[in-house]
């Protein structure tokens, strides 16, 4: 150790690069924040080279084959990890002794955690597989000083690997590599570790899922209802706050990108859903307080077309025939007052007794009394018309807002039982 110096490479051929064996192995995939988009691992790094001026004969020291030296007293690799994430340096400077034997090789033990930065791919989030890389290598040693070479191809040990609560361990492998920089022809050896791991969505789907699916249900169950219950309106509307406010606590949690995740992507879908019940609830409100008749076209094709369509028969006692009027209803175009003149008239030629044809003058205060009874009687028959009138344009109204509250369910229904069902078989026919 005389004339040794820790800051120089260990090699008598300076020509000749030093190999540096790696052995990295994953002890646990500790998290992911979605957020900072940072992927959190537990490793165990054993590193080894050859150090040429660590050689000795055995039997000059009593046989000794091996022993330790502090790490800041021997040469060192400065391999660190290159896509580091946070506030660490991301070096794997031994954290024990070194351990050296007789024929110069060098030990040295990492274990340690690393964060690594991680581009997540959320588009099919709580569905989704990603793939994270830990690339480890020299700063300032190329591969003609330096050269990187790992033992095994694989990361795990199933006898050291830790299953992690949340993600699930898909394929992992290492491969060697060479980077290229613009101001040194030469490459930088390194090794690139991939890891590619799936969430478990379990939890996702009774926290995320679920609350949503039972307002969805909700939602639709309003349609049992009368078309002209206000209760209707004010839970469609309450429906639409909790899923805004279930919507925003899921996108809080996710990182900003310019896809839409799955899960958020069925928020939205129910929120449209839930808009369109609010506004169908609204509108059968209307149509059911107006009293203006329906236009001859749309009573046609909501009272008839759609009646069919929706299996919504006719249940009236009276039948009702194309004119609007029943077969018991007088014609509006007939005269229902009494003719005073002809009833005069008839009066005046009454024979007297004895006379066979003797004319009679009708008094002035019967002939009022009977224009009277005629006005009255006019009256009370124009009343009644409006009235059928009136009845008739209400149950017609009553008997359209309950076809299109049905049209409304069957429809929106299916949108929700296409995309629930869509967003369940999702893992099954993306081959994720």
């Amino acid at each position: 150790m005389a004339n040794y110096s820790s800051h120089v490479r260990p090699a008598r051929n300076f020509t000749n690069p030093t190999v540096v064996y790696m052995d990295i192995v994953l002890k646990k995939i500790v998290g992911l924040n979605q957020r900072d988009q940072v992927l959190t691992t537990l490793l165990s790094i054993n590193m080894h080279w050859k150090d040429d001026y660590m050689v000795w004969n055995p039997e000059d020291f009593g046989g000794m084959t091996s022993t330790s030296f502090l790490s800041k007293d021997l040469w060192t690799p400065k391999i660190s990890l290159q896509n580091k994430a946070g506030d660490t340096d991301g070096s794997l400077e031994p954290l024990d002794d070194l351990k050296v034997f007789s024929d110069g090789r060098v030990f040295a033990v990492h274990p340690g955690t690393l964060y690594s930065s991680c581009r997540l791919q959320l588009h099919h989030f709580p569905f989704d597989t990603q793939t994270c890389t830990l690339i480890f290598g020299p700063w300032n040693h190329d591969d003609k000083e330096l050269l990187l070479v790992n033992q095994s191809n694989s990361l795990v040990n199933p006898e050291h690997y830790t299953k992690s609560v949340e993600w699930a361990l898909i394929d992992n492998n290492i491969r060697p590599q060479l980077t290229y920089h613009t101001y040194n022809p030469n490459g930088y050896s390194s090794l690139e570790c991939t890891i590619t791991i799936k969430r478990r969505f379990g939890h996702y789907l009774f926290t995320m899922f679920l609350p949503c699916a039972l307002l969805l249900t909700m939602v639709l169950s309003g349609y049992l209802l009368p078309p002209n219950a206000p209760v209707r309106l004010q839970m469609s509307i309450t429906m639409l706050l909790a899923l805004v406010v279930l919507q925003l606590t899921i996108v809080n949690s996710l990182p900003a990108s310019g896809d839409l995740t799955l899960i958020t992507q069925y928020y939205v879908v129910v929120i449209v859903i839930t808009s369109l019940s609010v506004i169908n609830a609204a509108v059968l409100t209307h149509v059911i307080s107006r009293r203006k008749p329906m236009a001859p076209w749309m009573e046609k094709v909501i009272l008839v077309y759609l009646a069919r369509a929706m299996c919504e028969t006719e249940n009236r006692t009276e039948p009702i025939h194309e004119n609007g009027k029943t077969p018991n209803q007088p014609n509006s175009d007939q005269h229902h007052g009494v003719d005073v003149a002809t009833l005069a008239t008839e009066t005046s030629t009454l024979p007297a007794a004895g006379e066979a044809h003797q004319q009679t003058a009708v008094p002035k205060d019967i002939q009022d009394l009977l224009q009277n009874i005629s006005t009255d009687i006019y009256l009370l028959t124009e009343d009644k018309r409006n009235s059928r009138r009136s009845n008739e344009t209400v149950f017609k109204l009553a008997k359209a807002a309950k076809i299109l509250n049905k049209l409304a369910f069957i429809v929106l229904g299916i949108l929700s039982f296409a995309f629930t069902v869509n967003f369940l078989l999702w893992p099954y026919h993306s081959g994720e």
